[in-house]
């Protein structure tokens, strides 16, 4: 089985050093590289988020939605809190 290694320098400053990381499925944790079809993804909620890997099954599923935000920690919903909401009749 061939996997799939992402090389990551970090170009803003900070920590320097290189890293690798193995690319697998975030959802199924699938980690032969040629099933995976989407590679680092970034989802965020607010003002910072994470990257994320599918592989084609999962990205094609059905559920997609409900697992994302599972995955994100928003298992029922993301809303935006009723201090920030304004209700009006149209």
């Amino acid at each position: 089985m061939k996997v799939g290694y992402y090389k990551h320098t970090n170009m803003f400053g900070g920590n320097t050093e290189d890293y690798e990381m193995l690319l697998k499925c975030d959802l199924c944790g699938e980690k032969q590289f040629e099933k995976l079809y989407v590679h680092r993804l970034g989802l965020a909620v607010g003002m910072s988020g994470c990257n994320y890997t599918f592989c084609k099954k999962c990205w094609q599923s059905k559920n997609l939605g409900e697992r994302l935000l599972k995955l994100i920690g928003f298992e029922n919903g993301a809303y935006i809190k009723s201090d920030y909401i304004e209700m009006r009749e149209e």
